[in-house]
This record gives C-alpha cells, sequence and structure tokens, in this order.
C-alpha cells in the first residue's frame, strides 16, 4: 500500500514536470516568434526610411497590394528619413474575421510600431507620430515570416 502511495506520488510529480517543461518550451518557442516578426517589421521600416525600395520588397509577401505598392517609387517616399520610435505590441492574430486570403496561411502576427514620420506624404498627411499596423504571415513553419499589409493611425 505504501509502495503504491509513492509510486503514485512519484508518477504524478513526473507528470507535473513533462507539463511545466512542455509550456516552458511552448512559450519560449512563442516569444522567439514575436522577437523574429519584430525584427523583420524593423529591417522592412529601416528599409523604407532609406528609402531602400528593393530592401524593403524582400520582407513582403509577392503579389499582394503591399507589394505593389513598392514598386511604385513615390508611394513610399513619406517614410524616406523617418523615425523608428519603437513596437509598441507584437499579437499572434487568428484567421478569424480575415478575409479568405489569410485562411492559408500557417501563422499570422501583428505588429504595432509607432514611427516619426518627417515629409508630407502624397495625400497630404503631415509630418508628426505615426503608429503602423503591420501583418506578418508564415505559409508554412520552414517558411520565412513576410509582410502582408502596412496599415496607419493617427
Amino acid at each position: 500500500m505504501i509502495k503504491c502511495q509513492k509510486t503514485i506520488k512519484i508518477g504524478i510529480l513526473i507528470i507535473g514536470l513533462c507539463l511545466l517543461t512542455t509550456l516552458t518550451l511552448y512559450k519560449k518557442d512563442a516569444y522567439y516568434e514575436k522577437e523574429q516578426t519584430k525584427q523583420v517589421a524593423i529591417s522592412f521600416l529601416k528599409s523604407l526610411t532609406k528609402y531602400d525600395q528593393e530592401s524593403a520588397i524582400k520582407y513582403v509577401l509577392s503579389n499582394t497590394q503591399l507589394d505593389k505598392d513598392l514598386k511604385n517609387p513615390d508611394k513610399f517616399l513619406s517614410f524616406k528619413d523617418s523615425k523608428i520610435l519603437g513596437v509598441i505590441r507584437v499579437n499572434e492574430d487568428s484567421t478569424e474575421g480575415r478575409s479568405k486570403f489569410y485562411q492559408a496561411f500557417y501563422k499570422i502576427i501583428s505588429v504595432v510600431v509607432k514611427i516619426k514620420v518627417v515629409h508630407t506624404d502624397d495625400i497630404g498627411n503631415p509630418a508628426g507620430d505615426y503608429i503602423l499596423f503591420i501583418t506578418l504571415v508564415k505559409k508554412s513553419p520552414q517558411s520565412e515570416w513576410l509582410i502582408t499589409e502596412l496599415g496607419s493611425g493617427p
């Protein structure tokens, strides 16, 4: 009877340790993915601030509206010489509520970045601090993170 109780306690302890290890690894993996997306978003924005469209396009999923917009040299002229103030938030997104286009992706992450724009853009938005919403996707577990959308807010 006593050996049985010790065996049960040891079994529960081992199961608990396994669960704790699994949870720790999951958190570490999620943190790593969020850091990767932050780095891709920052590298993309740095390319835009240097007005280096060729480098910026490398971070964008081809055949998206953003890819087409970047190929127009004047579209992102307002980002030239801008300063990245920092990443505000990184969220893992689900495909729920998104268009059919996003249903095919393995993972979606949104990065919110604050940037100081120094030039007035082509539609008359003034220079100043802006919040950018950047959507990144991964086609498969082995693929790179690529940007599909770049939106802004006040």
